[in-house]
């Protein structure tokens, strides 16, 4: 008997194994099989705005078998709630919001609210000979909101609050006519209020005054609630004054003593001059400090040129030769810029032409900064002036020299032909600009 029960037993386990076994395979995509269509369920959740997604699968092998889209749940308006608080000159402003994903979905206008009347007060007061005029105004914008005219009354007269105090009682204001004795507005007493207690501030004892202690009395009838006490000076708090060393554009001071609160010296410090710069024209500044010299202020030259000039394949050549200061500062700043201003004087007694003529670097193939294209007529009665200003480069003047030529014909080798105040100056484009 007990070998048929686990005959039985190992026989529906073998079942179960080989079911299994084949569920599996199905479900691996092994065994071809026909998809059994499950329930559907939802895979992407649908939110205020997109929709979301829901599919069937096979309940064997869990393959999707079709899927539908699931609309978008639209926006759930929660409460109004206001943004913009309205007046009662200006409008509000109200929103709605979605309860689920805050989104703002609607916006309107919130009308305006009520004026608020402050009741009626005079502008003009009524007199003998003249209305007056009382309005209503709001309280929030002071817009008038109905106004009405107060008839006049002959010699009225307006009596003015007197305020009470803490000695003497007071009076509300108030108004009649003498005439008619008519009272408009009755004067009543006003009782007595209490003191007006100020605090008199402590005064710190320095070595220069005595102080006071803090105080309490009435500003109006100067009863005193605390006295104020004296406090007996103090001595002097000496310090030293520490010595400081003098630069090259700044002064220095010695050493001392001073009291720190009332500031008086008890051993005054003297001033120590300022060193100035001292200048080293190799570093092309001061050595003693960072203090570095611009081009303008190493040098600039002018030259007076009244020397003969000399002859060069037949024409008048002048020339130019810078001091060594003025060399030294061209080669200091190779990339800066000079303003060269060339300028003489030219006549002829027969009134020739001058031919021409060319500013130069070098005496010969050099950088040409032409002063006369062409022929320029000279007078025989008087000297004419030429001049003219270029802006040349510090490195087209290594060599330190430049030369006028003259391009001239042979005619004017003649001895009544003339230059004289013959002017060369260069200067740093940067103390032109100062």
């Amino acid at each position: 008997m007990k070998r048929n029960s686990l005959s039985k037993f190992l026989f529906v386990l073998f079942l179960i194994v080989i079911v299994a076994i084949i569920a599996f395979a199905i479900y691996e995509g092994k065994i071809p099989h026909k998809h059994l269509e499950g329930e559907w369920e939802t895979t992407v959740a649908p939110t205020c705005t997109l929709e979301g997604t829901s599919v069937k699968k096979c309940r064997l092998c869990d393959e999707e078998m079709s899927n539908t889209a699931i609309p978008a749940l639209g926006h759930t308006a929660g409460e109004w709630y206001i943004t913009v608080a309205p007046t009662c000159t200006s409008v509000g402003e109200r929103k709605a919001s979605c309860t689920i994903c805050s989104e703002v979905i609607s916006t309107e206008e919130v009308a305006m609210a009520n004026h608020i009347s402050n009741g009626w007060e005079i502008s003009i007061a009524a007199s003998c000979t003249s209305d007056g005029l009382r309005k209503k105004t709001c309280i929030n914008c002071m817009q008038e909101l109905d106004s009405e005219v107060i008839p006049k009354h002959p010699n009225t007269v307006h009596q003015s609050k007197i305020p009470a105090t803490c000695v003497s009682t007071g009076l509300s204001s108030g108004s009649y006519c003498p005439d008619c004795n008519t009272i408009f507005q009755k004067q009543t007493e006003l009782p007595l209020v209490g003191h007006t207690w100020v605090t008199d501030a402590a005064v710190p004892a320095t070595c220069m005054r005595e102080g006071l202690t803090r105080g309490v009395h009435c500003s109006v009838c100067r009863l005193v609630q605390t006295k104020q006490e004296v406090i007996p000076k103090t001595e002097h708090n000496i310090v030293d004054v520490s010595a400081s060393s003098p630069t090259c554009t700044t002064t220095g001071s010695t050493a001392g003593t001073q009291c720190s609160m009332c500031k008086t010296y008890m051993i005054e410090p003297q001033t120590v001059p300022a060193l100035g710069h001292e200048f080293d024209y190799d570093i092309g500044g001061c050595s003693r400090c960072q203090y570095r010299l611009s081009a303008s202020e190493i040098s600039t030259v002018t030259i007076r040129e009244e020397n003969p000039y000399s002859w060069d394949s037949g024409n008048i050549m002048f020339s130019f030769e810078f001091n060594d200061e003025f060399q030294n500062a061209i080669i200091r700043n190779p990339d800066s810029e000079l303003i060269v201003t060339i300028s003489f004087y030219a006549t002829h007694n027969e009134g020739w032409s001058l031919k021409d003529t060319y500013l130069t670097n070098l005496k010969t193939g050099g950088e040409k900064f032409t002063i006369i294209d062409g022929k320029a007529a000279l007078d025989k009665n008087k000297y004419i002036k030429f001049e003219k200003q270029f802006t040349i480069n510090t490195k087209l003047l290594q060599q330190g020299k430049m030369y006028l030529v003259v391009d001239t014909p042979l005619i004017l080798v003649a001895s009544t032909y003339s230059i004289k105040n013959l002017t060369l100056r260069a200067v740093f484009a940067d103390a032109v600009n100062k």
